[in-house]
């Protein structure tokens, strides 16, 4: 009996963005996985990273290709007034609790009433201020039940896998 595929979601490790693999990116603007790395060949779309031969799209970088490509428009996969709405309102009802953790004890930093992605520099700004180089981690709860935790470690040597995963073009 075949095992089951892993369901694998990767995300840009600055911003938290959901990365999208060359074959998923053909579905979601309705191209063929091949025509996708003739677009990258030729320049008309950019990967934001390469793991191996892998190529790692943004959906804001698709999004942005379907509303400037005349081909895009023509297989009527442009919609940008929806995803417009939709990732304004995913924004403005998040809210998040930022723990740091020193000395071995987690503490509560603060809890943002209306958190945004854009916030989490400013974030890890203040947590660096008053604490330095303490490793913390932003919980964060969608308005549609999800979560997410995003953690940062001033150590690049607690997570070893992530250079190898993820490497910038």
């Amino acid at each position: 009996m075949p095992s089951p595929k892993k369901a694998r979601t990767m995300f840009a490790p600055g911003s938290g963005a959901m990365l999208m693999t060359a074959e998923e990116s053909a579905r979601y603007l309705h191209y063929h996985p091949v025509s996708i790395r003739r677009l990258v060949v030729k320049g008309g779309l950019r990967p934001s990273y390469r793991v191996g031969r892998a190529l790692l799209f943004l959906r804001d970088e698709l999004d942005r290709f379907k509303r400037t490509s005349a081909a895009a428009a023509k297989k009527g996969a442009a919609h940008p007034v929806a995803a417009l709405a939709a990732t304004a309102s995913l924004a403005e009802g998040m809210g998040a609790v930022v723990v740091v953790r020193v000395q071995g004890r987690e503490t509560v930093f603060s809890r943002p009433q209306a958190f945004r992605w854009d916030d989490v520099p400013a974030i890890r700004a203040k947590v660096r201020a008053k604490h330095g180089d303490a490793s913390f981690f932003i919980a964060i709860a969608a308005p549609d039940g999800s979560g997410f935790e995003l953690a940062f470690h001033p150590d690049g040597s607690k997570i070893p896998h992530l250079k190898s995963l993820i490497r910038r073009r």
